[in-house]
């Protein structure tokens, strides 16, 4: 489970997997489908630390300075962390020991394993019953079986 910002991490996975599910008939090549998603996570993080930097500075009533937008930034750079297991799988594409459509079939369901176990994780800390544990993980995986779904009926 991740130690730091959880919250970056199910938002970056969410993110990663709705890029792949959208990418995924617009980019030629898995290379092409990491470069958008590196892009586009870096750019998410970049907006998100900006905005928890302006809150700050406006909750403490100060100017935005820069300590506060690198603390911003550092809170949120797991979104981008969050786009290591995809990036990991389609580098097996790039490297062609997978086509692209099956590195990007593996990380979708990569990414949706991964928000069930840290749904469940989150309950298990919590002290959830086992019914509790499973009902977590099937919330906190939904996002990623609706996008599952939606690659399927869409492509």
């Amino acid at each position: 489970m991740p130690r730091e910002n959880l919250a970056g991490w199910l938002y970056g996975t969410v993110l990663v997997s709705s890029l792949l599910v959208t990418l995924d008939d617009y980019t030629g090549s898995a290379s092409t489908t990491i470069f958008w998603i590196a892009v586009t996570t870096v750019v998410f993080a970049l907006a998100h630390g900006w905005a928890v930097a302006v809150e700050h500075s406006a909750g403490m009533r100060q100017v935005l300075g820069m300590a506060a937008l690198r603390k911003g930034m550092r809170q949120e750079w797991s979104i981008v962390e969050a786009a290591g297991p995809a990036i990991v799988v389609l580098l097996l594409a790039v490297l062609g020991v997978l086509s692209k459509n099956q590195a990007v079939t593996i990380a979708l369901i990569t990414n949706t394993v991964l928000l069930a176990a840290w749904g469940a994780g989150l309950r298990q800390l919590s002290g959830g019953t086992p019914r509790q544990l499973a009902t977590s993980a099937l919330t906190c995986s939904a996002f990623g079986i609706v996008l599952i779904v939606l690659k399927i009926v869409v492509h």
